[in-house]
């Protein structure tokens, strides 16, 4: 009894060790100006089917995407890009809140991003967009 609790223990383990295992690439990158300078705000957010990963936009310019758990990392494909949360805030005089978009809107829709990125292994990139239309 006690030999085939130890082998059922040692499966068992044996298939959550594997099925926990990473599968997938880690992708950083950066979010940039077409003048060079830096995005310092807002979400990064890779979508394929019904695959989605985001990263949060540090103060450098620069992004992380996760998997499902922080040990995975995304499945190698084509993914459309998109940006969100990409706003600055402050007060108007009356002291309301107000909100200003820092780039192109149609970057934050799956439908208009026009950014695309295949995953293939260990990826960086360098992702450039546009300040939004006077």
């Amino acid at each position: 009894m006690i030999t085939f609790l130890r082998l059922f223990l040692f499966i068992v383990l044996s298939v959550l060790i594997l099925g926990c295992s990473s599968k997938g690439s880690a992708v950083t990158g950066t979010v940039s100006f077409e003048d060079g300078t830096r995005l310092t705000t807002g979400m990064v957010i890779f979508e394929s089917g019904s695959h989605a990963f985001s990263g949060k936009i540090q103060p450098d310019g620069a992004f992380r995407l996760i998997g499902t758990s922080v040990k995975t990392g995304i499945p190698d494909g084509t993914y459309v890009v998109t940006i969100v949360k990409a706003v600055e805030t402050a007060t108007d005089r009356s002291g309301n809140p107000t909100a200003r978009d820092l780039i192109d809107p149609k970057y934050s829709q799956q439908s208009t991003s026009e950014l695309t990125c295949t995953v293939k292994g260990k990826t960086t990139l360098n992702i450039t967009v546009s300040k939004p239309k006077s």
